[in-house]
């Protein structure tokens, strides 16, 4: 499959630059959970590629921008208030999976449409 470089530019995650492969990770620093650090947290993260339709996107678009819009500005300070992007979206969903993984009856999911299935077993 040869995947079209115009396509991937409109996708969610268009427009990164390819980074190399590497043989071991390079020491990443750790950002405070209070803010203090001077480390921005999209420093700390590791840039991939996921191809998305184009429903799947847009959904994930729309629910970030929901939850910007409906959040109480003054509940906290700006500080503590983190803008909520279709990437947090992305990596809260796949944390929730990773954290219920050990306790997880897989069985034999033969193709994608099988695995929404189980999936929405997992969080029905």
């Amino acid at each position: 499959m040869v995947i079209d470089p115009e396509e991937t530019k409109k996708s969610l995650f268009g427009g990164l630059k390819p980074t190399p492969c590497k043989t071991e990770k390079p020491a990443i620093p750790k950002v405070a959970d209070s803010g203090t650090s001077d480390i921005p947290k999209w420093k700390t993260l590791e840039k991939v590629t996921v191809l998305l339709t184009n429903q799947q996107r847009d959904a994930i678009e729309d629910l970030a921008r929901a939850i910007m819009r409906h959040r109480p500005h003054a509940s906290a300070s700006k500080e503590d208030r983190e803008r909520i992007t279709a990437n947090t979206v992305v990596r809260a969903l796949i944390d929730n999976l990773i954290e219920t993984l050990p306790s997880l009856k897989m069985g034999e999911i033969k193709n994608e449409e099988e695995l929404k299935v189980w999936l929405r077993q997992l969080f029905g």
